[in-house]
């Protein structure tokens, strides 16, 4: 993919991540592999969201030896949470979120950032085209669609697929709320109703290399009832 860069053209991905002392360093020595060989400008901001386990350390041991990666320590959890204050040190020019669980190559949001810069987008995302293997993850995120969709009028394939990569000034509009993981309906929401557009790339999703799966069914009721909570929310705007 060919494109132009400006000197101005820089990436701060954000990354929350919650207890995952077991692949957060390959994870975020992958993505700076990755972000070095491409020659990308960037900067990546792992926001340990109230980890319990070794993470904060690991986390902290890298960032000794890395400009480039900066460490945000939350005693308070929360996905949107996470994304708020880390959005609010990112320097880049082009801010976005990935999570720490391995299942998107970095390759794969390189190529999305690409497109970003190619194409001038306002919101860049994934469309997960291999999505989950168990049964009941597919089932669930397909009616978390559905509701999203029906709620919102949202004209986007998967609500929750990452990475998203947003300009700064869409961000700068956006005034974000949600400490949860409904932030994602609350970007892509927000920045339809302001006329930003939104674009959706396939791309490879894979399964954890490791580590423990954080949706359960307490979290899954948590993230309806959220979405629901935003939705009354939503009206005021």
């Amino acid at each position: 993919l060919n494109y132009t860069k400006t000197p101005q053209s820089m990436l701060s991905l954000i990354v929350p991540a919650l207890n995952e002392e077991e692949i957060i360093k390959e994870i975020i020595k992958d993505m700076i592999d990755e972000f070095s060989k491409r020659k990308i400008s960037y900067e990546i901001i792992v926001v340990n969201n109230g980890s319990t386990d070794r993470t904060k350390e690991i986390l902290e041991k890298l960032a000794k030896k890395r400009k480039t990666l900066r460490i945000l320590n939350l005693k308070e959890r929360g996905f949107g949470l996470a994304l708020i204050e880390g959005f609010k040190i990112a320097k880049g020019d082009y801010l976005g979120y990935n999570c720490a669980d391995g299942q998107v190559p970095p390759s794969e949001i390189v190529r999305i950032y690409e497109f970003s810069l190619k194409y001038d987008y306002d919101v860049t995302k994934a469309d997960r085209l291999t999505k989950y293997k168990k049964i009941y993850r597919r089932f669930i995120s397909r009616i978390y669609n559905l509701i999203a969709k029906i709620l919102f009028f949202m004209p986007v394939s998967d609500i929750n697929g990452y990475p998203l990569i947003m300009k700064r000034n869409v961000y700068d509009t956006l005034n974000l709320k949600m400490k949860n993981f409904t932030i994602q309906v609350e970007i892509q929401h927000k920045a339809i109703i302001n006329k930003f557009k939104i674009y959706e790339i396939p791309i490879v999703y894979q399964e954890r290399k490791a580590g423990k799966d954080k949706v359960n069914l307490k979290v899954i009721w948590n993230m309806l009832y959220r979405l629901l909570y935003y939705r009354t929310k939503s009206l005021k705007i």
